[in-house]
């Protein structure tokens, strides 16, 4: 005779003898206690019946077969626990047929999460809810949103947790927790749909804050290293919505180096690219101020400032320049999209010299669009001519390397949203209605992404990467 335990608490819950809400991968009171959540003990209890000898236990047992027949001696297979069956899902998507859905493609740091796994109940919950995402991605028609949106919010409630924990708060546990949220945001498994795109710029925003308070020191070696190495990106991108310097030009954050870090052959030239990259909003925070006259500083003082970035970018480009010109890491290839606008494309050895070349186009459409806006009048007119003629190129470039980061879709394909938006300044109707329809392409799986990416939206993007911060906050 059995008994059946009808509670699913948790074996934590179970040997504290506490109510468990019974929610999964981590329970609530194990959540707010930051306690190992142990996974429920077996429903079915094995008990002596009542009234039953062992002379009768004896006389029920089955008389043993004369023709014996030896069974395999099978060791006792302990019970995973919620986090180390969450870890096992999370190291399965490391691989698989499409490079697109390998979580790993989504960044370097990713492999380091699943020994982290287990010790803070905001990562579990958000790396559950990562994993969950990528399967709604990978299985076509899996329909799972209520339950997508459950885990979202318990991982967003953990971190509403901890984020003022004095210790807790500031680990890189919680940095990840947040920088994953965002990513989240990215790949359509937040709230995305019904916020317009701003809980992507919320985490982005949050995930710069606390970079900030946690200082350089935090970010000099390990796991937080690659955090900011990661998040630079999107560090730029917030400093340049909020119209501010990015904090990572001022001491001691300019004295850290990430020439250690794992790289691949043209991973050199994507971090002297970042650089630029890094000095990007100081630039278009003064040239504000010159528009704006809230500082003494003159036009001279911007455009030399332009014209030092230009100089460096196109020092660094000179090896994209050839080797577009020698077509040995960069090679021109008919499109197979059957793309009318953009018939030839690239074909790069590697996604890291995708990525560098992509970042080098946009920079140089920003930095060339706000030199010629800042020449004086009697400039030779061949020289804005000149300029012009640049911009087309680069921007023309940018479109023939959009089909390659499609086979790294939807995972790893969204280093292309920044280089379109930056050239979407200045170009034609067609070409704004093509970059328009290749951002949608990128974040199709996303709801909603027809509201941020639509013609309005760019429109108010790219001018803020050419320094038209009043003008965008104007036309709000």
């Amino acid at each position: 005779m059995t008994g059946v335990i009808k509670s699913n608490r948790c074996g934590t819950c179970r040997k504290r003898k506490v109510k468990c809400d019974e929610v999964k991968p981590v329970c609530g009171p194990c959540q707010k206690g930051q306690r190992c959540c142990e996974a429920p003990i077996s429903k079915v209890k094995f008990v002596k019946p009542k009234g039953l000898s062992p002379r009768t236990v004896t006389q029920c047992m089955p008389r043993e077969s004369t023709t014996r027949e030896i069974s395999p001696v099978l060791s006792p297979q302990p019970m995973q626990t919620p986090a180390e069956g969450l870890t096992a899902v999370l190291v399965e998507t490391f691989n698989g047929s499409s490079i697109g859905l390998r979580l790993s493609t989504m960044a370097n740091f990713i492999q380091e999460i699943p020994r982290r796994l287990g010790h803070s109940a905001v990562l579990d919950a958000t790396i559950a809810c990562l994993v969950h995402r990528r399967l709604f991605l990978l299985n076509d028609g899996y329909d799972a949103i209520n339950k997508q949106q459950q885990l979202y919010l318990k991982a967003v409630n953990s971190l509403s947790l901890v984020i003022n924990d004095p210790m807790e708060g500031y680990s890189d546990n919680t940095l990840c927790a947040v920088a994953l949220l965002g990513e989240i945001e990215l790949l359509g498994g937040g709230l995305t749909h019904l916020q317009g795109g701003s809980g992507y710029i919320m985490h982005a925003g949050g995930a710069a804050r606390l970079i900030q308070y946690r200082g350089a020191d935090r970010h000099r070696e390990g796991f937080g290293k690659l955090l900011l190495a990661y998040r630079r990106g999107a560090i730029v991108a917030d400093a340049i919505v909020r119209g501010d310097d990015c904090f990572l030009q001022h001491q001691p954050w300019t004295d850290l180096s990430f020439d250690d870090l794992p790289s691949t052959t043209f991973g050199h030239v994507s971090e002297d690219m970042v650089a630029v990259l890094l000095a990007l909003p100081t630039l278009l925070k003064e040239l504000r101020q010159f528009r704006t006259l809230e500082a003494a500083i003159d036009c001279q003082t911007v455009l030399s400032r332009a014209q030092t970035l230009r100089r460096t970018l196109q020092q660094i480009g000179s090896l994209i320049d050839e080797a577009v010109n020698t077509a040995k890491d960069i090679f021109e290839v008919s499109g197979t999209l059957g793309d009318t606008q953009v018939p030839v494309v690239y074909e790069y050895k590697e996604k890291s010299l995708a990525y560098a070349c992509a970042l080098y186009w946009g920079l140089s459409i920003v930095l060339e669009t706000i030199i010629n806006r800042l020449l004086p009048t009697n400039y030779p007119q061949a020289v804005g001519e000149a300029i012009v003629h640049r911009c087309d190129r680069a921007r023309q470039q940018i479109c023939m390397s959009f089909e390659y980061s499609l086979r790294f879709w939807p995972l790893g394909s969204m280093y292309m949203a920044g280089p379109l938006i930056m050239s979407f300044y200045g170009a034609t109707d067609e070409q704004k209605e093509w970059i328009t329809t290749a951002l949608g392409k990128l974040s199709s799986h996303i709801p909603g992404s027809e509201v941020f990416w639509s013609r309005q939206a760019l429109e108010v993007l790219s001018r803020l990467y050419v320094g038209e911060w009043s003008d965008v906050m104007s036309s709000k």
